[in-house]
């Protein structure tokens, strides 16, 4: 009942909308990971299929980064950004000023990978840039994950398979994996009104705290955290995710920093 009350907000929320949403598709074979409906906002909705035999299954409900930047006091979500690719595999967006308010831009890198059994992997790369050319910033980034790993929606277990990198099993023989690249922090919730999308768009600071697992069997939800990152002045940093279905992430740390 929770899932289709905030499904029926959702629908209600882009009928109402005259904003460019970003909604595009990706895909690699048969996988396919997609924005869809309402992508930019505290409910950011998306598809990912062609990873199981039923290749119409859908093991996505939502995904979406947030951010907190020191003195804040609270978290926001990522909004429509300025211009959008889709193109083969890759989705690139750029947000030239996130939120007006003239602290840093960013760009987001989508990669879908298609794998044989059938299975397949996305990594996003959220990039942010400071804009000040004097001032460090200092900015907490966070992703969060709504997997229904399929056949059964709703009944997934989660378990820590390494420092933030969590494993999904549903009953029905699927697998997932989740992983925050160089994250400070991860934690899960059952899907509800405390659920990790609720929580990084209430009224108060959001700080992860490792918890949660083992999880389930139950609706699953979770984010990533990377905490108190100071970037220089005119200096980009990158945070790295990837989530896949019956096959593993890549337990690498790509976490990159560069000066422009």
């Amino acid at each position: 009942m929770l899932r289709s009350v905030r499904v029926s907000a959702m629908i209600l929320a882009l009928l109402c909308s005259t904003a460019v949403l970003a909604q595009g598709t990706i895909t690699d074979g048969a996988a396919t990971f997609a924005r869809t409906g309402t992508p930019f906002d505290a409910t950011p909705t998306g598809n990912f299929t062609g990873v199981s035999a039923t290749t119409v299954q859908d093991h996505l409900f939502e995904a979406g980064w947030y951010f907190r930047v020191s003195g804040d006091t609270r978290e926001f979500f990522f909004p429509a950004p300025s211009t959008q690719n889709y193109t083969a595999n890759t989705a690139t967006l750029d947000w030239t000023d996130v939120g007006a308010r003239g602290l840093f831009s960013a760009r987001e890198v989508s990669v879908v990978t298609n794998f044989n059994g059938p299975s397949g992997r996305v990594e996003q790369t959220m990039t942010i840039t400071n804009l000040s050319q004097t001032n460090p910033l200092v900015i907490d980034i966070f992703h969060m994950l709504d997997f229904d790993v399929q056949p059964t929606a709703g009944n997934d277990s989660a378990t820590q398979i390494g420092t933030t990198r969590i494993g999904l099993t549903d009953p029905g023989g699927a697998t997932g994996e989740y992983v925050g690249i160089g994250a400070s922090a991860f934690m899960v919730r059952p899907f509800g009104g405390t659920d990790l999308g609720a929580v990084l768009d209430d009224a108060a600071v959001t700080n992860l705290d490792n918890s949660g697992l083992p999880f389930g069997p139950a609706d699953y939800t979770s984010a990533m955290q990377w905490a108190s990152q100071t970037i220089a002045p005119a200096a980009s940093a990158s945070f790295v995710v990837q989530f896949s279905v019956n096959t593993t992430t890549v337990p690498v740390t790509l976490q990159s920093y560069s000066v422009d």
